[in-house]
């Protein structure tokens, strides 16, 4: 079979975006009509472009605002068919993502690290005096699993109250800093494979984080 021409980051988005505005289910599945039914799909928050099942064609990742006020946000993500070009919905995970896109310092966002994983981001940098970042490193591996989970933290009024903990399933690692005085910890997590992100559950990190007790 004939070979598509590479398709652009931005060819990549765009497509996608005018998809999902107009209605239409990518790739036709039972998935992609229920985001089409649940979602509304014209409140695009994020978008994120990579080659993350390594086919030398574009997958695409969005955020996906919630169709009702105080809902959570949702994450699609998309891999491209190397003979066709045609992007499908790897994986739909409805009501994942907190945050706001009208208040400033809430916005769910997308980015890729240096090794072009796909990293997805959650804040509450502007609002209250906790505040708070965490990001996700996203890896295809015949499934989307959690490589990583970060979490950033200070209080606006209590500056004791502040660190940052790491998470690296691959390394099979922890760092977590805490405090005005930046005390250290590192310790080894127990050896498994990467959480899939299917299965994930923030709270199962904040607690080997320390953050919130079992």
């Amino acid at each position: 079979m004939k070979r598509s021409q590479p398709t652009t980051a931005g060819q990549a988005l765009g497509r996608l975006t005018a998809l999902l505005i107009t209605g239409t289910a990518v790739g036709g599945t039972a998935t992609s009509n229920a985001l089409a039914q649940t979602f509304a799909l014209t409140e695009v928050w994020a978008a994120e472009a990579g080659d993350w099942n390594g086919d030398g064609v574009v997958d695409a990742a969005l955020i996906l605002g919630p169709s009702q006020d105080g809902e959570d946000a949702g994450l699609a993500l998309y891999l491209s068919d190397s003979d066709t070009g045609r992007l499908e919905l790897s994986a739909w995970h409805p009501r994942i993502l907190w945050g706001n896109r009208a208040m400033f310092g809430q916005e769910p966002s997308l980015l890729l690290d240096d090794l072009g994983r796909l990293v997805v981001v959650t804040q509450n940098t502007a609002i209250g005096r906790n505040r708070w970042q965490q990001s996700l490193t996203l890896r295809w591996d015949q499934s989307w699993q959690v490589d990583a989970f970060s979490y950033d933290y200070f209080d606006t009024l209590d500056l004791e109250h502040q660190g940052r903990c790491d998470l690296d399933f691959i390394a099979q690692s922890a760092t977590v800093v805490r405090g005005e005085s930046q005390e250290q910890e590192v310790f080894e997590l127990a050896a498994a494979p990467p959480p899939k992100l299917k299965e994930w559950q923030n709270a199962y990190a904040l607690v080997v984080c320390g953050l919130v007790e079992t």
